[in-house]
């Protein structure tokens, strides 16, 4: 049984990148091969600049202590204390006491855990749990984490709450962090890039703001929840409910995409006013990709085949991006797929580049 099939990753120093898709894609088992967790057959794996599968086994081990790693249950010594379990790494590295209380003290702090230092897991919450979990991962001072399903087990505040202290671990120390999740609302919050990947292979990728707004393959769409069918029913049903005006006059149904500075002008006044024409909004979202704002709307422009043409151009030169949704025989085509990256197009290998690692506090 073949459990990863012709996978190329990239993961540039410094990001957040996230691995999506339902259960059994292979995320796990892609993310556990940065750091030989699991041994591929074939291909290599190469991690700031070394490729881990011709290290020996103490060349393993020291690689190993720059890749930390959380999980969804979080994997606590349960005999342990919190301090103890956060000094685990550094005691099997033989660091010298005086420094592993130190290194301990200071993680504590850092995620705000120095009052529960000598709790043990089971009277501990979840989230602190994962917070006990996170600064285990941080002791050695990687330069890379990999969170496997991190906040699966949370409820959505807690979750909310690791999220920020993983964008914290990204931003303030420098660490790369690759994400496996199956929920999008994760990838939104904290990714800078994604791979979404389907029986063992990646089917898309790029970056977070473009795959949200511009899935090109049908697994994205069901995981956005934003096919082409729901829309089409919802139109039918926006229609029904007044009584066919829609279609009693000229026009056509458009999905409009704008992001950035466009979020906050009123382009679709203005467009309207200088084209002369009029639009109803059937649905419409305004949110936030990571730190990108964007806006999404299905709508009805009315007018004949030349004023739509001239009020999707209109759109487009001010940022817009404009998909004409029925017929579109005398109006302008919508753009072609985005191409895959780079990585997308190699075969065989994953790639993780090491962020700066850093001290807490």
């Amino acid at each position: 049984m073949v459990a990863l099939d012709h996978v190329n990753l990239r993961v540039q120093a410094g990001e957040i990148f996230g691995l999506i898709g339902y259960s059994g894609a292979g995320k796990s088992t892609l993310l556990r091969c940065v750091n030989l967790l699991e041994r591929p057959t074939q291909g290599e794996v190469w991690v700031d600049g070394q490729e881990m599968t011709r290290l020996n086994k103490r060349q393993l081990q020291s690689a190993r202590r720059q890749i930390g790693m959380i999980f969804q249950h979080f994997h606590l010594l349960a005999s342990a204390t919190v301090a103890d379990n956060i000094a685990f790494p550094l005691r099997l590295a033989r660091h010298r006491n005086a420094d592993v209380t130190s290194r301990v003290n200071e993680l504590l702090d850092w995620v705000g855990l120095s009052e529960h230092a000598h709790k043990y897991p089971a009277q501990l919450s979840g989230g602190q749990k994962q917070r006990v979990a996170i600064a285990r991962a941080l002791a050695t001072r990687p330069k890379i984490l990999l969170c496997d399903e991190a906040t699966s087990a949370l409820d959505p505040e807690t979750t909310r709450q690791i999220l920020d202290l993983i964008l914290r671990v990204n931003r303030e120390l420098g660490v790369t962090v690759v994400v496996v999740t199956h929920e999008m609302s994760v990838v939104r919050r904290v990714c800078d890039r994604v791979a979404v990947m389907e029986a063992g292979r990646i089917v898309e990728s790029g970056s977070v703001v473009d795959t949200f707004l511009f899935p090109r393959h049908e697994l994205t769409r069901r995981l956005l929840a934003m096919d082409d069918e729901s829309e089409a029913n919802l139109s039918a049903e926006v229609a029904h409910r007044q009584g066919n005006r829609l279609d009693e006059w000229p026009g056509r149904k458009l999905r409009l995409v704008f992001r950035g500075d466009a979020v906050y002008r009123p382009i679709l006044s203005e467009v309207a006013q200088m084209t002369g024409g009029h639009y109803s909004i059937l649905q419409g979202t305004v949110d936030v990709i990571k730190d990108v704002p964007y806006g999404r709307l299905l709508m009805q422009w009315f007018g004949d085949d030349t004023a739509v043409a001239q009020a999707i151009a209109a759109l487009e030169e001010r940022g817009c991006r404009v998909d004409v949704l029925d017929d579109t025989s005398s109006l302008p085509v919508a753009d072609s797929p985005r191409p895959l990256d780079d990585a997308s197009r190699q075969q065989g290998s994953v790639n993780v580049g090491a962020g700066a690692g850093g001290d807490a506090g």
